[in-house]
């Protein structure tokens, strides 16, 4: 009987087609499902592990916005802002409205903050 290495399965691997390495991705998949739920501790509260679902964009340098904050804090305290890089995009008490004002602008990804004066206590939900 012939030895199986993984040197054997990667060369079997490149001879499929796609819908066959589609295929053998879901049996991987469930073979090590199945491997990780015999070996991992039972616990009650325990969290499914999050799938895979794509690239996202890398975050974005926000230091300009935070210089324009510390520089405006006290123009804009109790009141949301939408900024793009050092520009001011919109500001109001309603997100709703500042929120849509940064869309239409056509900056979807602007920071939003409530500004609160730097001596406000930390927020923290009990």
């Amino acid at each position: 009987m012939s030895e199986v290495t993984l040197e054997k399965v990667i060369a079997e691997i490149d001879a499929l087609n796609q819908e066959s390495l589609r295929q053998l991705r879901q049996v991987v998949d469930e073979k090590l499902q199945r491997l990780e739920q015999a070996t991992s501790e039972p616990t009650p509260n325990k969290l499914p592990v999050p799938r895979f679902l794509g690239y996202t964009a890398p975050p974005k340098d926000r230091t300009k916005e935070y210089e324009w904050l510390r520089a405006h804090r006290q123009e804009y305290l109790h009141q949301w802002v939408a900024l793009d890089d050092d520009n001011l995009l919109a500001h109001g008490k309603k997100f709703k409205e500042v929120i849509e004002t940064a869309r239409q602008k056509g900056v979807p990804d602007a920071l939003m903050i409530f500004v609160e004066p730097p001596d406000a206590p930390p927020f923290v939900l009990w």
